[in-house]
C-alpha cells in the first residue's frame, strides 16, 4: 500500500487550501500524478502544481484529486494532458499544497463540463482522488513512465496515456468540512 493524508490548512471564502501528503509504504517505487495544466482562453497551458481536478461522482458526491484522465468513449486527441508525476522509493514521502477555489466547479480536460447547478450548494465533505502508478505493474520494456525534459524539477516524469489510464490506481481519502461545508455548483 501506500498512504494518503489530506488536511485542511485554511478556508477563506475564495478558497479551500490543502496539504496532502502520500508514504510510499511498498517494497517498490511508485509514481505520484503531481502537478496538472492550466489551461488560460488562448488555449496555452501551463503547468500548476496547486491545481485539482473538480467532478461529479456517484450520488451526490464531489470529488477533487489528480489522476490521469479518460476521455469520453471514442474521442481521440492529438494531445493529452497527463500529469507530470513525482517517483516515490520505498518509505519516501511526497508533500503537495493545493488550492480549490470556490464555489466549487468543474475542472476537467474532457468535457463537456456537466450543467451547474443554479444556486451554490453546501457540501460536508469531499472526496479526494490521488492517481499512482505501482512500478511492480509495468509490463517488462514498456516506457510506461520516462523522465520528461520539460517538466519541473519536483515532478520530472510523465507517462504514457495509454498505459497510464490501464495501469492508474487511486488513492483515496474523505475530507470532512467544517460546517456549515463548502459552497458547489456540481
Amino acid at each position: 500500500m501506500a498512504s494518503l493524508s489530506v488536511t485542511i490548512r485554511a478556508l477563506t471564502r475564495e478558497a479551500l487550501y490543502l496539504d496532502v501528503t502520500v508514504v510510499n509504504t511498498r517494497d517498490r517505487d511508485i509514481f505520484v500524478a503531481a502537478v496538472l495544466f492550466a489551461t488560460d482562453n488562448t488555449g496555452i497551458r501551463d503547468r500548476d502544481p496547486a491545481l485539482l481536478f473538480a467532478a461529479r461522482g456517484s450520488g451526490d458526491r464531489v470529488v477533487v484529486g489528480k489522476w490521469v484522465p479518460t476521455p469520453p468513449e471514442g474521442r481521440k486527441f492529438e494531445s493529452e494532458p497527463v500529469p507530470y508525476f513525482a517517483k516515490l522509493k520505498p518509505g519516501e514521502r511526497w508533500e503537495n499544497a493545493c488550492g480549490l477555489p470556490l464555489p466549487v466547479t468543474y475542472f476537467g480536460f474532457y468535457g463537456p463540463a456537466p450543467t451547474p447547478l443554479r444556486e451554490p450548494r453546501m457540501l460536508p465533505s469531499l472526496g479526494f482522488n490521488l492517481g499512482i502508478l505501482d512500478s511492480a505493474r509495468f509490463p517488462p520494456g514498456a516506457g510506461v513512465i520516462v523522465p520528461s525534459m520539460a517538466s519541473p524539477p519536483d515532478a520530472p516524469w510523465e507517462c504514457d496515456s495509454g498505459f497510464g489510464k490501464e495501469l492508474q490506481e487511486f488513492l483515496t481519502s474523505e475530507i470532512a468540512l467544517p460546517a456549515p461545508g463548502i459552497p458547489s455548483l456540481l
